[in-house]
């Protein structure tokens, strides 16, 4: 072999190495619309972009992952398929500590948000059954059945929170109101009473405490938690800016 073959070869061979890092580059930046599709494209662009052997050498571990995703992804939207590659190639190549971990209840907050509610009880039902020990997530699988006419499912989810979390005077808040809701005075009582010995500040808990009781015919209760009620009023009414 000549030496300008030689040469050739080897400027050949730089070459293709070079190519295969950018590719490999652009591909693990994920972002943009720089990521390959299932047709070997840069999603966006158009462009080709050859695989070669030497671009498995690079870093198997991602490329082969990916490579394997493309094309069972194709059908998913676009933003959807970024993410779901993503997590692929980072548990493929152990590195799942870095796949973000979002609120469990993000989704069915988002469709509550919209006015979405039977999408939103679907989605906090599947985060709970994931999450069954998480009471703030009962209480936002109470707050969304609440909004979706579901009220004994909604006391179920509050019933839950309390025995996970007794001490959550917001669980026993919104028990308390949606008794009230339901015209059961006494176990509203009981739940605003308990809400408000946990929660002294709480102008929901104290004023529910007060109205209950006086319904109730308690008298001296409903006399101190008025005065209470007064009370938080007052220090409202008097904080700056009010």
């Amino acid at each position: 072999m000549g030496a300008a073959e030689s040469s050739a070869r080897d400027e050949a061979g730089q070459a293709a190495k070079l190519r295969d890092l950018d590719v490999f580059r652009r591909t693990r930046s994920l972002g943009g619309h720089e990521f390959p599709d299932g047709g070997g494209n840069f999603l966006g662009t158009g462009h080709a972009v050859p695989r070669t052997a030497s671009q498995e050498t690079i870093h198997p571990t991602l490329l082969g992952p990916i490579t394997a995703a493309e094309r069972a992804l194709e059908s998913i939207p676009m933003t959807r398929s970024l993410v779901t590659l993503l997590g692929i190639a980072l548990l493929a190549s152990g590195c799942e500590s870095l796949i973000p971990r979002r609120d469990p209840g993000s989704v069915a907050t988002a469709y509550a948000a919209a006015g979405r509610y039977d999408e939103a009880a679907r989605e906090v039902a599947i985060a709970v059954r994931s999450h069954p020990r998480n009471a703030k997530l009962r209480r936002l699988a109470a707050e969304i059945h609440t909004q979706a006419g579901q009220v004994p499912q909604a006391i179920y989810h509050l019933e839950a929170a309390i025995q996970i979390s007794p001490s959550d005077a917001q669980a026993w808040i919104q028990l308390a109101e949606l008794e009230k809701e339901r015209q059961n005075v006494a176990d509203a009582y009981v739940a605003y009473r308990r809400a408000a010995e946990l929660a002294p500040e709480d102008v929901r808990a104290v004023s529910g405490l007060a109205l209950s009781a006086d319904s109730l015919g308690f008298d001296d209760e409903a006399r101190s938690a008025y005065a209470r009620w007064a009370e938080l009023e007052q220090n409202v009414d008097a904080q700056p800016g009010k």
